[in-house]
């Protein structure tokens, strides 16, 4: 049976067998197909639990730590009832530059937003610092009167930047676009990690290898090929066969 589409409190969702016994369970009238031109009536908390049903679930939990940098009370306050703990966390919240620095080299967060100006200064150097910390989004919310100049001087440095005042609706978008942001700097981190972890293990096998060729008087091609193939034989990986046969040799040493 084709699916059948109808309007609940403005939003429109389609409607398939399988939606019919919940849609019953919720005593919804007057269901009607909208090609004949009836309206329809129903509940939207019932639309909105097969929606929420069929949704996929997220195989990961994603959390992310805040650093506010505000002197506001409006702002902070509006900003608490964005930032919930199941979603961000630890928050930190500071009315001045000087703390928000000492905090920033203890720990480095997720997110940092920065309310210009501040008590001791306009935070517009530290956010441009933060933002060359791998990892760091920044956000910067200025005067509106200095915003297309701050802008330009921070964009380079890919600091975002949100003119005063903001509305509830442009925060929220603005902790998305964060989220997408920290969400591509960590596949990037992985990325960086996984060359650097190549590197170390290239490191090991060519240390190994002149380790045989010192110890076993192997040349360099022989020990090559004694590397794979215990690697091989043994089902491990490259790197254990080199640290073992670097322990074996340079412990004998130490001893």
């Amino acid at each position: 049976m084709p699916d059948r589409i109808f309007y609940v409190t403005g939003r429109i969702a389609a409607v398939t067998d399988r939606t019919m016994p919940c849609l019953t369970a919720c005593r919804c009238y007057r269901l009607c197909d909208a090609v004949s031109g009836l309206t329809a009536v129903c509940a939207f908390t019932c639309i909105q639990s097969v929606y929420e049903r069929d949704q996929p679930m997220s195989l990961e939990e994603r959390s992310y730590s805040v650093l506010v940098v505000s002197s506001a009370e409006k702002l902070n306050t509006a900003l608490s009832s964005f930032l919930n703990e199941s979603h961000y966390h630890p928050i930190k919240i500071v009315s001045s530059v000087s703390t928000a620095k000492r905090l920033w080299n203890d720990q480095k967060y997720d997110f940092l937003i920065i309310n210009s100006p501040l008590p001791d200064d306009t935070g517009i150097r530290f956010a441009i610092d933060a933002a060359g910390h791998i990892g760091a989004v920044v956000l910067l919310i200025i005067r509106t009167e200095l915003y297309e100049d701050t802008f330009y001087r921070i964009v380079t440095h890919g600091v975002f930047a949100l003119p005063k005042p903001i509305s509830r609706q442009i925060l929220a978008l603005a902790l998305g676009w964060m989220e997408s942001a920290r969400e591509r700097t960590k596949q990037m981190e992985k990325k960086n990690l996984s060359v650097e972890e190549k590197m170390e293990e290239i490191r090991i096998v060519n240390r190994a290898k002149w380790v045989l060729i010192s110890e076993l008087k192997m040349d360099e091609p022989h020990a090559h090929r004694y590397i794979e193939k215990q690697a091989m034989d043994r089902c491990i990986s490259r790197r254990k066969v080199a640290e073992e046969i670097i322990g074996t040799y340079i412990g004998r040493r130490g001893c």
